[in-house]
């Protein structure tokens, strides 16, 4: 029985030999014992982290079960566009009061679904947040006064920029024409 037992043991075959070379009943049945011993706790360790992993994903895939149910119930009740209990609705004031560009908002609200329909622990559900909260937080409607000073901006172009000569010499053909026509149609105008 205890050459039967050794040779099913998870264990590295040194051992398993040793235990067979055993001539004394008593010895190999001792050492049996310890190899079963050291599998029994191996195995409540596994065991224990196993049903601790399982209640943490059960947990998270219930939450996320209920607020779909949730949300399927308050279709059918009516109260879909209740706001009281929208965890989304912070996001749709601030894409409204934005004023994003027609392109950025329809873009905008398509990441807001994408959102809604995420688990709420998820971590692309994170980046899609930082996403929406980057978006909400451009300074869309305001517009500064044009400063057109070349040599300043000459001077913070060279103090900031060392090097890229091209693009600062650009920079400064833009401004400085700028300066001459006052307002330039198209999209360069936005620079």
């Amino acid at each position: 029985m205890a050459d039967y037992i050794s040779t099913y043991i998870e264990s590295d075959y040194q051992k398993k030999q040793s235990i067979l070379e055993l001539r004394d009943l008593y010895p190999q049945l001792v050492e049996v014992t310890k190899l079963l011993k050291a599998e029994i706790e191996i195995l409540k360790i596994e065991k224990t982290i196993d049903h601790q992993t399982r209640d943490k994903m059960s947990r998270s895939q219930r939450i996320f079960y209920l607020q779909e149910q949730m949300k399927v119930i308050r279709k059918e009740l009516g109260e879909e566009g209740e706001e009281d209990d929208d965890p989304f609705l912070d996001y749709r004031h601030k894409i409204r009061k934005a004023r994003m560009p027609k392109e950025v908002r329809e873009k905008a609200k398509e990441e807001l679904e994408r959102l809604e329909g995420m688990p709420e622990l998820s971590p692309e559900a994170a980046v899609v947040r930082t996403y929406l909260d980057w978006l909400c937080g451009l300074p869309w409607s305001k517009r500064s006064k044009g400063n057109l000073d070349i040599e300043r901006a000459q001077r913070i172009l060279n103090e900031d920029h060392y090097g890229l000569e091209k693009p600062k010499e650009r920079i400064l053909e833009h401004l400085s024409v700028l300066k001459l026509v006052e307002r330039m149609r198209g999209r360069s105008s936005a620079l």
